[in-house]
């Protein structure tokens, strides 16, 4: 079993954290990997060339950080079918599997003592080209600046919308910026696009849920001359311009994530809600 090691470092305590788990996995004589810019800082795991080679070559993905270096590794997971399991250092840890705490876990979670999840992947189409989100993608203008866009669902009548942006979320993204701007909390088990205007010009300001089969279409209207971007999980960004669409539907790919003990995700919702209080 090679197990690859994705830390966080800017995070307070990664380093000492990714070393105990090195030392926890050599216990068991299973092998750690690393990116090779790390590997001085790791000796005692072997160096890959680059992220996509250190996915391919492993059989599982351990993060250490926060829901964004689980994030980053499901990019990379999703290519080879492999499973990640998060060590939470980040102040929510929805996505995470493992607490700091419970370390000496980790090889019980590798060896089948673990609860499996699949979370759905949003695809979007535009310009030829289709791009993969877990959490959503965003569609915002140069600072304090309105757009003006149409969303149509299934090839329907498009209806028209000034706002400072769009944000198209996946049931793992409800938790993430969506709810941040009024969207509503889903169960990462359903399969479903929710999508919500960022701060519109209008009465109307509730987001949309989608069934999984549904196809949503956002257009940028002529006279956008200025700066649109499209933003994946706050990693890929994509310059748009006037009379562009985006097609944005439910992925037949998922990103498999493990975690420790049985509880559900609404009490994993209810404890990360507690603790920002």
């Amino acid at each position: 079993m090679r197990i690859a090691i994705l830390p966080n470092l800017k995070k307070d305590g990664a380093e000492d954290v990714s070393r105990k788990i090195i030392g926890l996995l050599k216990e068991k004589a299973y092998k750690a990997a690393v990116h090779k810019s790390i590997a001085e800082i790791f000796p005692e795991a072997e160096a890959e060339p680059d992220h996509d080679q250190l996915a391919k070559n492993c059989d599982i993905i351990i993060t250490v950080g926060g829901d964004g270096t689980i994030i980053h590794a499901a990019k990379h997971a999703v290519k080879y079918n492999i499973p990640i399991l998060g060590v939470n250092l980040g102040r929510v840890g929805y996505l995470a599997g493992i607490e700091p705490e419970d370390l000496q876990l980790i090889p019980e979670v590798i060896d089948g003592n673990n609860v499996e999840e699949y979370r759905m992947l949003l695809s979007v189409k535009t310009k030829g080209k289709e791009y993969f989100a877990l959490n959503e993608g965003v569609i915002s203008g140069e600072l304090s600046r309105i757009l003006d866009y149409e969303i149509s669902v299934n090839n329907t009548k498009g209806y028209l919308y000034r706002a400072d942006g769009l944000i198209v979320a996946t049931p793992t993204g409800s938790t993430a910026y969506s709810l941040s701007a009024g969207g509503p909390v889903v169960d990462p088990d359903m399969k479903c696009i929710t999508f919500t205007p960022i701060c519109p010009y209008s009465l109307f300001n509730r987001s949309v849920v989608c069934g999984g089969k549904s196809e949503v279409t956002v257009k940028i209207l002529p006279g956008e001359s200025g700066k649109v971007l499209l933003t994946l999980d706050g990693e890929t960004v994509l310059p748009l311009n006037e009379n562009d669409e985006l097609k944005f539907s439910v992925s037949e790919k998922s990103v498999k994530l493990l975690r420790y003990g049985d509880s559900s995700f609404f009490d994993t919702l209810n404890k990360k809600l507690i603790s920002l209080k």
